[in-house]
């Protein structure tokens, strides 16, 4: 075999330590010793950085931002530091994942710009949440497919728009021509804007089934029905929609979708809408990257 091209591998922390340390764990494990972990670190508070010294692994750098700024911002950092150390590639990765054996090999051995491995739920039977992905234009976001099914057997390699950075290989010279990630996302629809913007430079994303990785899904910002989730996504899809220039329907389609969510949470005495009407409000008033104290609303 082929000397192994060096990889970066990002991880954005912030609080993880209930998870942040299993997946370290099985990035040492998995069979791919050319690698730089390159652990960014948003402003947490809790003992997530503390207790990396559980590794006395020099290939682990630790980088500590003085602010929360986003998942977009600290992948940036990130991927400026890959650059910097003669990376070939730069892998971002989600510390709420459990990598599988094997798994960065079948990645970089498929000699793609960008690829991304099959996803399955964490402590699931083979339940997939990646599987293959594409863009909805009219709908003004990304769907995942396959999602939510049992695995039956995924083995066909392929093309798609779409991939999460949950745990996405991209050639660092990728970045030169489609440039870094948008942080005034501070989260969710970046990965979505990178990826659009890629599609229209001429990239796709290639899957690679053989290459498998476990998500405990939503851990760092409460899950998807968390406060923090309802304002950024609602807010950034019809930044999103307004920056690519995705045309009048997928504006519509948000705006009624959101209208929908409003009124159902509404019924159903839920403080929900509150954050959806606040992430709509803030963006037409232009107001980005990171919101403060969402809780507060409520």
């Amino acid at each position: 075999m082929s000397e192994q091209p060096l990889v970066g591998i990002v991880i954005v922390n912030y609080n993880g330590a209930g998870y942040q340390n299993e997946c370290i764990r099985s990035i040492l494990s998995a069979e791919y010793d050319n690698i730089k972990i390159i652990v960014v670190d948003n402003a947490s508070t809790d003992d997530s950085m503390k207790l990396l010294n559980e590794f006395q692994d020099e290939r682990i750098i630790k980088i500590y931002h003085h602010e929360n700024g986003g998942v977009a911002q600290g992948n940036n950092i990130g991927i400026r530091k890959s650059i910097e150390l003669g990376c070939t590639y730069s892998l971002l990765l989600n510390n709420d994942t459990v990598v599988t054996p094997g798994f960065l090999q079948k990645l970089v051995d498929a000699e793609e710009d960008i690829a991304c491995p099959k996803i399955y739920y964490y402590n699931s039977d083979k339940i997939i949440w990646y599987g293959g992905g594409k863009f909805v234009k009219w709908k003004g976001n990304s769907t995942h497919l396959h999602f939510k099914k049992k695995d039956e057997g995924i083995k066909y390699k392929k093309y798609y728009d779409y991939a999460p950075t949950c745990c996405l290989l991209i050639n660092n010279r990728v970045f030169g021509t489609v440039g870094e990630m948008d942080e005034k996302y501070f989260l969710y629809y970046d990965d979505s804007d990178f990826l659009y913007r890629a599609n229209k430079k001429g990239y796709k994303v290639f899957f690679c089934p053989e290459s498998v990785i476990f998500h405990k899904v939503s851990l760092a910002t409460g899950g998807d029905k968390s406060p923090t989730s309802l304002y950024y996504s609602n807010r950034n899809r019809f930044y999103f929609i307004r920056k690519n220039k995705l045309g009048l329907l997928a504006k519509l389609f948000a705006y009624f979708s959101r209208k929908i969510k409003i009124q159902i949470s509404k019924i159903k005495r839920t403080t929900d809408w509150i954050y959806i009407h606040e992430g709509m409000k803030d963006f037409k008033n232009g107001k980005m990257y990171r919101k403060e104290d969402l809780k507060k609303l409520g």
